[in-house]
């Protein structure tokens, strides 16, 4: 069994057009969960729509409010041979085959499979359907696939209080990976081409210093105003993205970027898919 756990903070918009994204590229996944954060009552409103809009595939809809995250995360993956995790800014734009990343995962006894790298990553080495290679950035939640064991025994060797302490996504990401040192030994494996890529539009904290800041968000792209497009049934149109895929390399400051580059002339461009 696979599932997929999507984290989502204050968009609902951009999270309805990952969801969609999974539905139209993404194979091989058993259940799709959400885990969101509202941080204000027109967000909560508008996850609900999300969540009641038959266009929205996934399976439950978990809100943030009197569990830590951590303990949500437990529960939804409980059961499950393998666990994926996404955000809400990131779309995948090529057909991904969980079931398959999975056999691979462990046939290769690889530590993490990660759809938004290729082949052309450093050191890969590539084989039928897929490269491999040394794990270096092992641990993260854009665009990854790990055995569920694998998961929480490295939350519970690098991070013992994971369960409680844990209130942001990049708690589980951080904490591990800032006190965890990869060996060599520890393989990534993932497609020949990255199937998935993150928008940084906006961002919940856009100060100079923290998190790769400034983000250039324009008036369009700010949460709040995204949560008024989607309430009034604005949706983002990924026809357009799936038919050209140039977005994907287009406003990288640096070829092999997974992250569409903060910048001005993205936001805008992003602002027009919103119809």
């Amino acid at each position: 069994m696979i599932t997929l756990v999507v984290f989502s903070k204050d968009r609902a918009l951009q999270c309805d057009s990952l969801l969609r994204s999974v539905k139209d590229h993404c194979t091989g996944i058993d259940e799709v969960k959400v885990i969101a954060h509202a941080s204000t009552s027109r967000h909560e409103k508008a996850y609900w729509e999300m969540a009641n809009d038959e266009r929205t595939p996934f399976h439950e809809l978990r809100m943030e409010v009197d569990k830590p995250l951590g303990t949500m995360v437990e529960e939804l993956i409980f059961g499950s041979k393998h666990i994926a995790f996404a955000v809400d800014d990131q779309i995948f734009y090529r057909p991904s085959n969980f079931a398959l990343a999975a056999k691979t995962l462990d046939a290769e006894k690889a530590f993490v499979w990660s759809w938004r790298y290729g082949a052309e990553r450093p050191d890969a080495e590539c084989s039928t359907g897929f490269w491999r290679g040394p794990a270096g950035y092992a641990w993260h939640v854009d665009g990854s696939l790990y055995r569920t064991a694998d998961y929480v025994w490295t939350l519970d060797h690098f991070y013992p209080g994971w369960r409680t302490e844990a209130r942001t996504p990049n708690d589980l990401e951080g904490v591990v990976a800032a006190r965890a040192k990869w060996s060599s030994g520890i393989i990534h494996v993932g497609p020949l081409e990255p199937t998935c890529m993150t928008w940084q539009i906006n961002q919940a904290h856009a100060t100079p210093g923290v998190r790769r800041a400034p983000f250039v968000v324009v008036p369009e792209t700010q949460i709040d105003a995204l949560a008024a497009a989607y309430l009034a049934g604005r949706r983002v149109d990924n026809e357009k993205l799936y038919a050209d895929l140039s977005w994907t390399t287009r406003f990288q400051k640096q070829p092999g970027q997974t992250h569409v580059a903060a910048c001005e002339e993205a936001s805008r461009f992003y602002a027009e898919l919103i119809r």
